[in-house]
C-alpha cells in the first residue's frame, strides 16, 4: 500500500502551517475566514490599482525613449513598429439610409 506524503504550507492571511493531506488542490489558506480576510485586503487596494499600472506604464515608456535615444546618439537610426498586427484595423462600412424627408425631395 502506498503512503501518502502529508506536506505543510503556509496559509497566505494568517501563516499558520495547513497540512495537506493528499485530496484535491493545495490549499491556500487554513479557513474560510482567512480566506474572506484576504480578499478584503485585496478589495481595499483595488482604487490604487490603476494608478500603480499607469505608474509602470510611464516607467516603461521613459525607460524605451532613454534607451531610443542612447542608439540615436551612437548613430543609429530607430523607427519603432507595432508588433502583432501592422495593418490597421478595418473601419465599417458607411451606408447612406433614405428617411422620409429625403424620399420626398
Amino acid at each position: 500500500m502506498t503512503e501518502i506524503l502529508m506536506k505543510s504550507k503556509k496559509c497566505k492571511a494568517c501563516k499558520t502551517t495547513i497540512k495537506y493531506t493528499g485530496r484535491g488542490r493545495y490549499p491556500k489558506f487554513c479557513s474560510a475566514a482567512c480566506r474572506q480576510r484576504a480578499y478584503w485586503k485585496r478589495a481595499q487596494n483595488l482604487p490604487a490599482m490603476p494608478l500603480r499600472l499607469l505608474q509602470k506604464d510611464i516607467d516603461h515608456m521613459t525607460a524605451k525613449t532613454r534607451l531610443v535615444r542612447a542608439l540615436e546618439r551612437l548613430g543609429y537610426t530607430v523607427t519603432l513598429t507595432r508588433v502583432g498586427n501592422p495593418q490597421p484595423l478595418k473601419q465599417p462600412a458607411l451606408h447612406v439610409v433614405k428617411t422620409d424627408a429625403s424620399k420626398e425631395q
